[in-house]
């Protein structure tokens, strides 16, 4: 973490990438303790945002880091997940 912001070293593709505010703090939550329902009620107490917005970007967001292998979800946070989608 710089300044809030957090930087991710990619390894594997040779880059660097820089995430916002908001993606460096579900970054910070998605610790493994945390289920995605708890992440996206930190988001909503912590950012001017509704519940509906901040479950579907904390969900599109957290999906994109696992489609890149930045972040593996365990069994059960994959299953909230997909009950989400639903």
């Amino acid at each position: 973490m710089i300044d809030g912001e957090a930087l991710l070293v990619l390894a594997d593709a040779g880059e660097v990438a820089v995430l916002n505010g908001v993606g460096s703090r579900i970054w910070q939550l998605a610790d493994g303790s945390r289920s995605i329902g708890d992440i996206v009620a930190a988001i909503v107490a912590e950012y001017d945002t509704t519940a509906d917005e901040a479950e579907r970007d904390v969900v599109n967001f957290i999906e994109q880091l696992v489609k890149e292998h930045i972040l593996v979800l365990s069994e059960k946070a994959a299953s909230e997940g997909a009950e989400r989608s639903s």
